[in-house]
Parts: C-alpha cells; sequence; structure tokens
C-alpha cells in the first residue's frame, strides 16, 4: 500500500481549524495551528519551520498529527482554547497528542478575523522556530441557505474568516517562505466550478470557498519560481467530522475518514514545487494520479464493508433535500438515505449472473 513521508524535520505549520458558534448555525472559524520540532528526540536535518492552520479536530487533528510524525514542528493555532462538550478537542488536547507521541508542539489561540494575532502568530512561528514553511487554512464558517435567506451580517462573516483569513495569513507566512526558498500553502477548498451539484442554496458560501481556492492558485502563480507551491484540495466524499455530525450528514458509512485527507497533504508535499501540477485537487484524483488503486481507499471507509458515496451521488440520492440545513432530516429519512445507498453499493459489488 501507497504511503506518504515527507521529510519533514525542522519544518513549522500554520492550519486553521474549526469550531462551533451557535448550536443551529454550527460556524465552523477558522483558527491557525503551528506546528514545531524543535524538541524532538529524532534526527532533525535542517531548522527550518512549516505553519498551518485548523488543527484542533477532524480534519486539522488528523493534519496536525501526520505533519508532526513526519518530524514537522507545529504550532497549533485556533479559537478554540476551552473544552466544548458540543466539539470535543482544543489546541491544547491536539498538542498533548502530537507531545505524547514523540513531537513537538506549539498552542496558539487565535480569532482568525484579527490581522494584528494572525501577524502574531506567524511572528512566534518565526521567532521560535526560525521560519515558517506551511500554511494550511482548513476552518471556515458555514451558511447553507438560498440567497434571499442570506443575511448580508452572515455573508460579511463568512468573507471575513474564509478569503479574508486565508488571504492575511498567507501573506503573513509567504515572505518566510520565499525567504527560505521553499513552502507551500494548502487551502481545504473546492475547484471552481459554477456547474458542480450543490450550488443551489450553497452560493454564499460557494463564493468564499472559491475564494479560498483563488488563494492557493495565486500563491502558485506569484510565488512558485522562489520555489513556493500553492495546492487547494477538497474532498469527493463527506468525511467524518463534528460538521458532519452536527449537520446530520447521513450515515457513518457514507463518511470517510479524515485522514485521506491528511494523505493527501503529505502527498502535496512530498512533490516538487516546481514541476508538479499545482491546482485545486479533489483529494481521491489526486491519491490516484500519485499511483493509488482501488483497494488503497478501503482504509477510509468509516464502514469498513461499505464503499461511501461521492457528495454529488448523496445529491442525486437525496432528490436535493436530505442535507438542508434549515430542516434537519429526520432519522426515519437518513436511515432510508443510508439503507438506499447500502443497496446501490451491494448490487455493483454483486458478481453479474449474465452470459459470459
Amino acid at each position: 500500500m501507497k504511503r506518504f513521508a515527507p521529510k519533514l524535520a525542522g519544518k513549522t505549520a500554520i492550519v486553521f481549524v474549526c469550531q462551533l458558534q451557535h448550536r443551529e448555525q454550527l460556524l465552523v472559524r477558522r483558527c491557525e495551528v503551528h506546528v514545531h520540532k524543535n524538541g524532538l528526540t529524532h534526527a532533525m536535518d535542517h531548522k527550518d519551520e512549516r505553519s498551518r492552520t485548523g488543527g484542533s479536530r477532524g480534519i486539522g487533528r488528523a493534519c496536525c498529527l501526520a505533519l508532526a510524525k513526519c518530524g514537522a514542528n507545529v504550532v497549533v493555532a485556533a479559537k478554540t482554547a476551552e473544552d466544548d462538550p458540543r466539539l470535543p478537542g482544543t489546541i491544547h488536547s491536539v498538542v498533548r497528542e502530537i507531545v505524547q507521541a514523540g513531537g513537538t508542539a506549539m498552542a496558539f489561540q487565535l480569532d482568525v478575523q484579527n490581522e494584528q494575532q494572525i501577524e502574531a502568530c506567524v511572528a512566534a512561528a518565526v521567532k521560535t522556530f526560525g521560519g515558517v514553511h506551511i500554511v494550511i487554512n482548513n476552518a471556515s464558517t458555514l451558511w447553507w441557505q438560498p440567497i434571499e435567506d442570506t443575511p448580508s451580517a452572515r455573508f460579511d462573516l463568512m468573507y471575513r474568516i474564509n478569503v479574508r483569513g486565508s488571504f492575511l495569513l498567507t501573506k503573513a507566512a509567504l515572505p518566510h517562505m520565499k525567504k527560505a526558498g521553499w513552502g507551500h500553502v494548502i487551502t481545504m477548498s473546492p475547484p471552481i466550478d459554477p456547474e458542480a451539484e450543490g450550488l443551489a442554496s450553497r452560493v454564499a458560501y460557494s463564493v468564499t470557498k472559491f475564494g479560498m481556492t483563488l488563494v492557493a492558485l495565486g500563491v502558485n502563480a506569484e510565488a512558485n519560481k522562489f520555489g513556493v507551491a500553492g495546492n487547494a484540495l477538497w474532498p469527493r466524499t463527506v468525511i467524518e467530522s463534528s460538521a458532519s455530525e452536527n449537520f446530520q450528514m447521513g450515515d457513518r458509512s457514507m463518511w470517510r475518514k479524515a485522514s485521506i485527507l491528511s494523505d493527501c497533504v503529505l502527498a502535496l508535499l512530498e512533490q516538487d514545487q516546481r514541476t508538479f501540477d499545482n491546482k485545486a485537487w479533489i483529494d481521491e484524483d489526486l491519491l490516484r494520479h500519485l499511483g493509488c488503486k482501488d483497494e488503497h481507499f478501503v482504509q477510509y471507509r468509516c464502514d469498513p464493508d461499505v464503499e461511501p458515496p461521492s457528495m454529488a451521488d448523496l445529491a442525486r440520492i437525496s432528490a436535493g433535500g436530505v442535507f438542508e440545513r434549515s430542516k434537519p432530516p429526520p432519522v426515519e429519512a437518513r436511515a432510508k438515505l443510508a439503507k438506499e445507498y447500502k443497496e446501490q453499493f451491494e448490487k455493483k459489488q454483486a458478481p453479474s449472473k449474465g452470459k459470459l
């Protein structure tokens, strides 16, 4: 089975993390995470650092742990510093996990809407570890409603966190990446495709997520000649997380583990920034592009016996109504959807009884 293990000893990363804002809105705010390695016991070949944001739970946590395992120094930055029963995991709990596994990490509490705090986060990473080489913009706010039902204040909040936050963190870190001659910006955002499934009732959200993608692509356009790459990364399926649970996004059999995205992050960091096809990637497409086969994806299933559907498939199966946030589907509807997909999956897997 293909494994990705970039050599990140001495590198520093900053990551944005998600957190719950309101019980009915489930706003996911971006927080920054830095990964520091100067205290590790195993061999370190460099004194440089990489930073990323979004690491106290779910995708962010998985990325933090994966980077630390590869030798990076991790600065975990997010606004969540205290336990919340609705959203388990804080910057401090992730740091503890990293340290217990033999890595080095630092927590940084950050409100991504505050430009001064963003600059202070990057400055702290540089002061402590000598530089910043990786930025992962992971967290964002969600608002899944039609245009007419989107208050301007909600749109402004999404823009400040999703687009402005990603832009300002990238802006603050980019000079340090260029100085080092090596860097990578990864945004958790989709390819820019106005015809993609799910645009209806997601217009405001999509505008800001596409903006995040443009930040990554812009980095590649402007700074690739300095050894800095930009990529966007987006899942093909629903990913197991607090968001998928709180938004009632179907049954666990329809989800993949967050480790597929952390593996994609490692895969991107393993590539030559100047020659790789840097762009907006779907996670499965990236891994297949790098040589992964069907059997490789079994490890990412939440239900080991069921291959999850793509989000586009779910939208078609559910006739567009199952994931409407304003009207959470009843348990019966989610169970019916899960059963329907399992039947389709089993039918595809059954041996053909036709003539040879």
